[in-house]
């Protein structure tokens, strides 16, 4: 069961969704939705196992739509009201998502590859960026949906989002 297709998806769709509201959005890896430098939204998946057989996949998209950032918050995230200056529909907004996830699913369940190409060109992190992490600054040597491979002045690490199921 590989969770982080499922993360792409509803990364993709999310970041489709606000296409068509005219929002240009960009994920950071593996899966926050960014605008302007400011969060909007997370995708998380989570897989649901009877022993080692998995049952069912729970993806969830916590997004600030109409809410009020707090102020500690405002240099770093962002609400799609605050965006729009209006209100959003959430169900309007949640079938739109869906309906993205539905098409995206279909087209990449056979093609992981290529919806994974089209995610990379959402990132912010592309191949080639130095990077801090821990501390230490290293250069993003390979994009994957579950790790990036960096060089730390020669000594290339697999870092995970998550666990590397």
């Amino acid at each position: 069961l590989e969770l982080s297709f499922y993360t792409r998806v509803f990364s993709v769709a999310v970041v489709k969704t606000l296409e068509n509201m005219k929002i240009h959005a960009n994920i950071k890896w593996p899966n926050d939705v960014y605008i302007n430098g400011r969060k909007l939204a997370g995708v998380l998946s989570e897989g649901i196992f009877e022993g080692a057989k998995p049952l069912a996949v729970v993806v969830g998209v916590g997004m600030n739509v109409n809410n009020e950032i707090p102020a500690e918050l405002k240099t770093r995230a962002i609400s799609l009201k605050e965006i729009t200056g209006k209100e959003i529909s959430v169900v309007k907004l949640i079938e739109s998502i869906l309906k993205n996830a539905r098409v995206i699913f279909r087209k990449y369940s056979k093609k992981k590859e290529a919806l994974t190409r089209i995610w990379k060109r959402y990132l912010l992190q592309k191949e080639g960026d130095i990077i801090s992490l821990e501390g230490k600054k290293g250069k993003i040597v390979k994009i994957n949906p579950d790790s990036l491979l960096i060089d730390f002045d020669g000594e290339i690490k697999k870092v995970y989002s998550l666990s590397p199921h």
